[in-house]
């Protein structure tokens, strides 16, 4: 099993979510959703454990966790999520079956003395994109997305995309 240490914020940011400013603290939530949402949709067959830190720093009542589509997401309050992630790096047990994700230099370091695995934000997504969802979880109506073509229509683009491509010839002028 595979288990990741998000820095929430970082990754949120990485990935481009848009987070509503004007909606304050709603709009924070609502961008976490989102991402949780997403990740989620993409964990299909993925045997991951997930923790997510996210930071409060504005507010006061130590780390507050709750589970999440299957993930255990963390906020901290009245600190930021870099001191947690470091802290926690500490009490694991196992730090080198976990994996560390974040752009923050710091975290990364953390990360590499205790052990643990280290990986940039792209590299967690293009590690949660490699496997697509099995064939039997796509939707049922895909094949109503592909238009039907005629026998005509087939011999046509056949004809035009088998043709050998005559190489291009320059028309070579001369100035003086």
């Amino acid at each position: 099993m595979e288990q990741f240490l998000i820095d929430g914020y970082n990754l949120l940011h990485a990935i481009g979510t848009r987070i509503d400013e004007k909606a304050g603290q709603s709009g924070l939530h609502r961008a976490r959703e989102e991402m949780l949402s997403w990740i989620a949709d993409h964990l299909s067959g993925k045997q991951w454990e997930i923790r997510i830190v996210f930071d409060a720093q504005n507010s006061y009542g130590g780390a507050r966790e709750t589970t999440r589509f299957g993930m255990r997401v963390i906020v901290v309050h009245g600190s930021c999520a870099d001191s947690y992630i470091e802290e926690e790096l500490s009490h694991l047990r196992t730090p080198e079956k976990w994996t560390v994700v974040s752009n923050d230099r710091r975290v990364r370091d953390a990360a590499h003395i205790h052990g643990a695995r280290q990986v940039r934000c792209q590299g967690f997504v293009d590690l949660l994109l490699s496997n697509p969802p099995p064939a039997d979880e796509l939707p049922a109506d895909i094949e109503k997305e592909i238009p039907d073509t005629s026998p005509e229509l087939e011999q046509e683009l056949l004809a035009a995309f088998s043709q050998k491509s005559q190489p291009h010839r320059r028309n070579k002028r001369t100035s003086k």
